[in-house]
């Protein structure tokens, strides 16, 4: 069995493969910036990549919401919901991340504050608390390969060329991040690292959050969102 050190050693893996994955490790306005018909769609696109990287390097969690597809906010909404209202044998139903997610929400705010959010207030808060890891992200200024097909794009990073590592939508007119794509992949690896600790998916999750916070994880949160 692993050790909390152990537990969050393999999360925060975890949250370097989210990063650089979607910049992941989940929580609106009139867009930011103006892409001109006259700019390509590459160059429209490293536009976008280098304002939510300077966005989460600043913890601006705003500015970084704004620069997320209307999906990635969605699901938010969805975390937020079942926050709120998912059943325990509900729960248990759901993937790693979403589990974590769910849960990690519950731990650190109340019902009444969970009431008073929305999915992008929520995503906010994660950058602007640094959930969402800006450390990886200092080292890529520039994205490496990218390849659009329409309105979807991938685009890899300089350290790993050959792999689609981050995935973006057009909507509008503006090329977003679409990071609910990065999931998939980060609920791969944590099924992985849930096998070789000997604890069940919710044992794992526990320890997790108990090892990234700074207080101890009260167990009736697998029930609901406490007062």
């Amino acid at each position: 069995m692993k050790s909390s050190i152990e537990v969050l050693s393999c999360f925060r893996s975890l949250l370097i493969v989210m990063s650089l994955s979607a910049l992941a490790a989940d929580i609106f306005a009139s867009p930011p910036f103006s892409q001109s018909q006259t700019q390509t769609s590459e160059e429209a696109i490293q536009s976008t990549f280098s304002q939510y990287r300077k966005a989460l390097l600043e913890s601006d969690g705003s500015k970084a919401a704004d620069l997320v597809d209307t999906r990635t906010i969605k699901l938010y909404d969805e975390i937020r919901t079942n926050a709120l209202e998912m059943p325990r044998q509900k729960l248990s139903q759901l993937d790693f991340i979403s589990k974590f997610m769910v849960l990690r929400v519950r731990h650190e705010f109340s019902k009444s504050q969970i009431e008073k959010m929305s999915g992008r207030e929520l995503f906010k808060l994660g950058v602007d608390k640094g959930w969402i890891s800006a450390s990886t992200v200092s080292n890529v200024e520039r994205l490496a390969r990218i390849k659009i097909d329409l309105h979807k794009a991938s685009a890899s990073i300089p350290q790993a060329p050959n792999t689609p590592a981050l995935y973006f939508l057009n909507e509008s007119g503006q090329w977003k991040l679409a990071l609910w794509q990065s999931f998939e992949i980060a609920n791969l690896a944590m099924k992985s690292e849930v096998e070789k600790s000997g604890l069940t998916e919710e044992e794992f999750v526990i320890k997790t959050i108990d090892a990234l916070s700074s207080k101890k994880v009260d167990v009736r949160i697998l029930s609901g969102p406490l007062e």
